[in-house]
């Protein structure tokens, strides 16, 4: 019978791994090791990334041994309001309106909310 040899790779969850520079983590105590193909899914996803490491050159590599997090800490988007809302529309405020578009999915939403505000106004 053949034995696979399965690898386990470390991922790193800790604060540090936000300034990955190719030097070791001084003071990480990240000990949970996941599979191989599980760290590749994560990485797919966008969720991780290799962990550098310096080569004797000095050039930065991907160390396939350990795996960095990337989404560690969310940013919270402020929400809109209904102030936010009659500021930009009813107040015509260019800059609102361009903020609230941007604000994502909800710029279709928000567009309807304030055409029938309109036409209750009127």
């Amino acid at each position: 019978m053949l034995a696979v040899r399965v690898r386990r790779i470390l991922k790193h969850h800790c604060t540090m791994a936000e300034f990955d520079r190719g030097l070791p983590f001084v003071g990480c105590k990240c000990s949970r090791y996941i599979l191989q193909h599980e760290a590749e899914q994560l990485i797919l996803a966008g969720d991780a990334a290799w962990k550098l490491r310096l080569n004797v050159s000095g050039e930065t590599i991907a160390d396939h041994e350990e795996i960095v997090l990337v989404k560690l800490h969310p940013q919270r988007a402020r929400l809109i309001t209904d102030r936010d809302i009659e500021r930009a529309y009813a107040d015509l405020n260019l800059a609102e309106q361009k903020r609230i578009l941007m604000f994502g999915a909800n710029g279709g939403v928000v567009t309807k909310l304030v055409r029938s505000q309109e036409a209750k106004k009127s």
